[in-house]
């Protein structure tokens, strides 16, 4: 298939623009938020500060913040020749006021992970899939900390179908959702629930997603009438093409068991954040808009059909000079209202955008730790939202 590279420019810029135009137009909200940094993934035996992680386990548990797992570039950018590493250790933080004190014990995964899904649940945290060296993964598992002795427990649950990286996952009452992800056969349309009370049973299929779907956002909340699952946003990677990258909102009705559409993002988005609040919002942090994404795609694709050995290193460089100069992602705070089916800008985080990662609620604040703020480029910083009277 011939590409006509003119056109997919156009394309994206006309997509650009018209992303700009759309978030000039949408409504500001009242729900604010203090930010700040309340702690940092620890250093290193040698007291180098962490790279920080994409990808890492998140959640809460018996009131301890869990960070595990995760991944970056120690021995340099992947454009220069580095290659990412996977990581086993956990980390465990408790409040105190605005500040998150680390549990200075050293506990270790049972294997290397990254890029799982991942949801607090009331038996634990759920780690679904992900990957390391040896590719997707269909392994679950179930992380609490001990408060009584003072160590954390790691168990099983049953493993996904299929292996999958970069899935989304929610929980309702005891029953956890596990929606799309990717493996070496490509972008999932699937959708399991997990009952946490018969964890006998496995992984039950429910009615396909709408698109193949990674990088998105599911959470579970009322429409005024039902609780539903929302999916929102994603990407799809596509063979010998730039990905999609999408703004399409759905709505699974738990009752019904049917997907609908709903109003879409006011941009597209894929790996971003978000969690429900209140009994009638979703919220996403920060998310990738794609722009250098898909630059990148584009050049890789010349690159791919590209003979002249000279054309092929103007174009290894003129790749890198983009990765490089990386702008970061956006830090906006959107508000989706599951009665009105509108959405709303109503917050700007004053950090760098992360991505690849899981927010959090903790009682009535936010929690968004670590993940990748620009190309090959982590944080170690975990952030703190709480909300403005």
């Amino acid at each position: 298939m011939k590409i006509n590279y003119v056109n997919i420019f156009l394309l994206l810029f006309f997509m650009t623009t018209s992303c700009n135009s759309t978030m000039k137009n949408i409504s500001s909200g009242n729900l604010k938020f203090n930010w700040s940094i309340a702690g940092n993934i620890p250093g290193n035996s040698n007291g180098q500060p962490s790279l920080g992680l994409a990808g890492p386990i998140a959640g809460i548990s018996n009131n301890v913040l869990i960070i595990g797992g995760g991944a970056n570039f120690p021995d340099g950018m992947p454009w220069e020749g580095g290659e990412k590493e996977y990581y086993n250790n956990i980390y465990f933080y408790r409040r105190q006021g605005d500040s998150l004190v680390n549990i200075k014990e050293h506990w270790k995964l049972p294997y290397n992970l990254a890029y799982s899904a991942n949801c607090s649940t009331s038996k634990g945290i759920v780690a679904a899939g992900g990957e390391n060296e040896s590719g997707p993964l269909s392994k679950v598992l179930l992380i609490n900390w001990n408060e009584s002795t003072r160590k954390p427990e790691i168990s099983y649950l049953p493993d996904l179908p299929r292996p999958y990286t970069d899935g989304a996952v929610a929980v309702n009452k005891d029953e956890v959702y596990f929606a799309g992800g990717l493996n070496t056969e490509g972008v999932s349309n699937q959708f399991y629930v997990l009952n946490l009370d018969d964890w006998t049973a496995g992984w039950r299929t429910l009615p396909e997603l709408p698109k193949p779907v990674s990088h998105s956002v599911l959470y579970v909340q009322s429409n005024g009438h039902d609780t539903c699952i929302y999916l929102v946003g994603g990407r799809r990677e596509i063979k010998d093409s730039i990905s999609d990258l999408y703004n399409e909102v759905y709505q699974f009705d738990l009752r019904t068991k049917q997907w609908s559409q709903k109003a879409s993002l006011p941009y597209a988005l894929s790996a971003h954040t978000g969690i429900s609040w209140g009994d009638s919002d979703l919220l996403v942090f920060s998310g990738d808009e794609g722009k250098t994404f898909h630059a990148t795609e584009i050049l890789l694709m010349k690159l791919a059909k590209e003979k002249d050995p000279d054309k092929k290193k103007l174009l290894i460089a003129e790749k890198n000079a983009l990765q490089k100069s990386h702008p970061g992602y956006n830090g906006n705070v959107l508000l989706y209202n599951t009665h009105s089916d509108r959405w709303i800008k109503t917050d700007s985080i004053p950090f760098s955008g992360q991505v690849t990662t899981t927010a959090i609620k903790w009682n009535n604040d936010i929690i968004i730790p670590c993940g990748e703020i620009k190309a090959g480029v982590r944080t170690p910083d975990i952030i703190l939202g709480k909300g403005k009277p």
